[in-house]
């Protein structure tokens, strides 16, 4: 066997060593990168009253998303002292003054504790209504 063909037998051998562990490995790589969070924060200030409130959401998987409204920022939610909303589509909300108003289809619970000068706006919308706030550029999108 000349040299050439050593070589190639190595790198088929490689190659099919390397396809075998990609095939029994990837569901267990796959599951693994699903499963770390992902997180996001944003900040609104509210000038006025010298508070801040921060639209948060943690991402598990593909179709597991909480958002929630809280008055820090630690991603800990809870729904006695934040607004947690278990929708799957975006939140739209605006500031002015002292409000925070919230656009959604599935307003959240009222949290028994909410330690907050700002007042939380919750306005249901129905689809059609909801969809046309897509194409608002003054809103924050979350």
């Amino acid at each position: 066997m000349n040299r050439f063909a050593k070589v190639l037998v190595a790198c088929i051998l490689v190659l099919s060593v390397a396809g075998v562990l990609l095939i029994y490995y990837y569901p267990v790589l796959l599951n693994f990168a699903l499963s770390v969070p992902v997180r996001r924060s944003v900040r609104v200030d509210f000038p006025n009253s010298g508070s801040s409130l921060f639209l948060q959401s943690v991402s598990k998987g593909l179709n597991h998303t909480k958002r929630f409204i809280s008055d820090d920022d630690d991603f800990d939610f809870d729904p006695k002292y934040d607004y947690v909303f278990n929708v799957d589509n975006d939140i739209f909300v605006i500031a002015s003054s002292d409000t925070l108003k919230v656009y959604v289809m599935a307003p959240a619970p009222q949290p028994e504790v909410f330690d907050s000068k700002i007042v939380v706006q919750q306005i249901e919308l129905d689809n059609p209504t909801f969809m046309e706030l897509y194409q608002r550029t003054d809103l924050i999108r979350f």
